[in-house]
C-alpha cells in the first residue's frame, strides 16, 4: 500500500509540474498573438499608404482585359507552416489545402516551403520544391527573412517577368479565434488589380506628381507591394499558428487538470483504506486482547 502512496504521490507531482509548462506556453503564445496582432495594425497603416502611391503611379495606364495571356500550366507558390510541433492540424489544414488549390489547376508547381513541418508534409507529394526556409522566430526576424526570400526570387526571374504567377498559402486568424487556410495571389498584375488600384481615391484635394521616373517608381513601388504581401501572410500565418498552439494548451490543460483529479481521489481512497485497514487490525488486537 505505501509503495501505491509513494507512487501517486510522484505521478501527482509530476503532473502539477506538466501543468505549469503548459500553463506557460499558453500565456507565451497568448502574448505572442497580441504581438502579431499590433504588427497587422500597424502594417495596414503603411499599406494604406503604399496603395494610394500605387493608385497615382499607374492611373493612366490602361489594360486591354482581352489581351492578358497568363501562362496558368506553371506557378510559383509560397506555403507557410510551422517549425515547431504543438499545434494540432494547423500544417496539414493548409498543406492540403494548397494541393488541393493546385492541383486542379496547375501543372508545372514550384513551391518555396517556410516551416520545417508543413516540408515534411509535402515531400512525398510530386511537387518541385524549390528552397526550403525556417520561420522567423520573432517578429524582427522576418525584414530580413523576406529579404532574402526576394532575393531569392530575383534570382529565379519571378519578379521580372509580368506573366509569372505567385500565390501564397497560409492560414488567417479570424475573429471568432478560429484560422482559415488563405490564398493570396500575388503575382501577375492583372486588370482585376488595375481597376481596383485605380479605383483607390486620394483622400485630399491636393493630388501629387510623380517626378522623378515614373516606371522606377513602379518598379519599386512593386516591390514594396510584394513584400508586404509576403510580410503580411507571415504576421498573419504566426498569429494563426500561436492561436492553435494555445488552444492546444488548453486542450492539454483541461486532460492534465482532469488527470490530477483522478490521481489524488485514488490517492485519497487508497489513503482511506489504508487508513481503515489499519484501524480494523487496531480494533480486531484489542477485542482479541480482551477475550
Amino acid at each position: 500500500m505505501s509503495d501505491s502512496l509513494s507512487a501517486l504521490r510522484k505521478k501527482i507531482s509530476r503532473a502539477h509540474d506538466l501543468h505549469a509548462v503548459v500553463k506557460t506556453m499558453k500565456a507565451a503564445a497568448a502574448s505572442s498573438i497580441g504581438l502579431y496582432e499590433q504588427a497587422q495594425h500597424a502594417l495596414s497603416t503603411y499599406t494604406r499608404t503604399l496603395e494610394l502611391g500605387l493608385s497615382r503611379c499607374f492611373g493612366d495606364i490602361s489594360f486591354d482585359q482581352s489581351s492578358q495571356y497568363i501562362n496558368k500550366a506553371s506557378i510559383d507558390t509560397v506555403i507557410i507552416g510551422s517549425d515547431q510541433g504543438l499545434v494540432g492540424q494547423f500544417n496539414d489544414s493548409i498543406v492540403d489545402f494548397a494541393i488541393h488549390e493546385l492541383s486542379q489547376n496547375y501543372h508545372d508547381i514550384n513551391v518555396w516551403v517556410i516551416g520545417e513541418r508543413a516540408l515534411m508534409r509535402l515531400e512525398h507529394q510530386a511537387i518541385s520544391i524549390v528552397k526550403y526556409y525556417p520561420v522567423p522566430s520573432s517578429l524582427k526576424m522576418i525584414t530580413p527573412f523576406i529579404n532574402e526570400l526576394l532575393i531569392d526570387f530575383d534570382k529565379h526571374g519571378i519578379l521580372t517577368n509580368s506573366n509569372n504567377q505567385l500565390v501564397i498559402f497560409y492560414n488567417k486568424l479570424e475573429k471568432s479565434s478560429f484560422y482559415t487556410q488563405t490564398k493570396s495571389i500575388v503575382l501577375p498584375l492583372d486588370f482585376a488589380w488595375l481597376l481596383r488600384t485605380q479605383s483607390i481615391k486620394w483622400p485630399t484635394r491636393y493630388i501629387p506628381e510623380v517626378f522623378c521616373s515614373l516606371p522606377l517608381s513602379r518598379q519599386k513601388l512593386l516591390q514594396e507591394f510584394v513584400f508586404i504581401s509576403l510580410y503580411n501572410a507571415c504576421i498573419a500565418s504566426l498569429a494563426s499558428e500561436n492561436m492553435s498552439r494555445m488552444m492546444a494548451m488548453q486542450r492539454a490543460e483541461k486532460n492534465i487538470s482532469e488527470l490530477i483529479d483522478i490521481l489524488r481521489n485514488t490517492f485519497h481512497r487508497l489513503r482511506k483504506e489504508g487508513i481503515d485497514a489499519e484501524l480494523f487490525d487496531v480494533i480486531a488486537g484489542f477485542e482479541s486482547l480482551l477475550h
